[in-house]
């Protein structure tokens, strides 16, 4: 309890790129705990924070389909009008996304784990 989301721990030449890192209310989206060479750009969180900061990264709602409390039951999935859609980076070119639909499918990858 009291970890943030998505942080690298003592690491070196990590790239942390196109994620939705949604923290628990009150929680962080990451912290630094001795780092080097750690990239960090094109994800999407809604709350702003200061430890890494992308040239390209959104604050925003990432806009999922159907949030549940049992994320079991959940779509996250992203909505038609979420800014994570088309907006993410080719840098690292995953093929496909988690339920291996082929990436990207329109004019630009999504953030996250599914392409829409």
């Amino acid at each position: 309890m009291g970890y943030q989301e998505l942080f690298p721990n003592r690491s070196d030449d990590v790239v942390i790129l196109n994620n939705i890192i949604v923290p628990r209310p009150g929680g962080a989206v990451t912290s630094n705990n001795r780092n080097t060479s750690i990239r960090w750009d094109y994800n999407i969180y809604p709350t702003a924070q200061t430890v890494f900061a992308g040239a390209n990264d959104i604050v925003a709602d990432p806009n999922f389909i159907d949030i549940q409390p049992d994320p079991t039951k959940g779509n996250f999935r992203l909505a038609k009008n979420s800014r994570a859609v088309n907006s993410g980076s080719n840098d690292v070119p995953l093929l496909n996304d988690i339920l291996g639909k082929a990436r990207p499918k329109s004019a630009g990858r999504d953030r996250g784990a599914f392409e829409q």
